[in-house]
């Protein structure tokens, strides 16, 4: 029953539920501390390749440079350097992907020949997918390239 002027008893009495803030903070530090961890495994270390300084200071070492086109197809070009397998190396793709092994097996040829060279520029298409250019300065790091530059769109 009311009455006025009395206060109810339950009015005073009740309690904050806090589980959600915490499952939310749980939720955001994990987040937080697995970003942290893929950040440092995901990463790689790299300069530029080619140029920066003027031309006239420079002589550009030997290199490959890989054109990676529409269709899957990956011409690697042999700069300042003469080679018995010819300046430009066209591996064909397969059903519009890259042929991966083909790719591997042609550097690992290059490398064989020409243990010289350290220098590496990727020249992808606009339509490249993003795991394409990473999986081609793996395969250019896996076969002793140090120096792997990206050339922007």
């Amino acid at each position: 029953m009311y009455t006025p002027g009395k206060r109810d008893k339950k009015d005073l009495n009740f309690e904050l539920n806090l589980l959600p803030v915490f499952d939310v903070m749980a939720a955001c530090t994990c987040f937080l501390l697995m970003t942290a961890v893929w950040i440092q495994l995901g990463s790689f270390d790299v300069s530029q390749a080619l140029g920066g300084q003027s031309i006239a200071e420079t002589k550009n070492p030997p290199s490959i440079w890989a054109y990676m086109n529409q269709n899957g197809q990956v011409v690697l070009a042999l700069k300042e350097i003469s080679s018995p397998l010819g300046r430009d190396i066209a591996v064909p793709g397969q059903q519009g992907q890259i042929a991966w092994k083909s790719v591997k097996a042609v550097i690992q040829k290059i490398q064989k020949r020409h243990p010289q060279i350290k220098t590496a520029l990727i020249m992808p298409a606009d339509v490249s997918k993003y795991d394409d250019v990473v999986h081609m300065m793996d395969q250019f790091r896996g076969n002793g390239v140090s120096n792997i530059g990206i050339s922007p769109l």
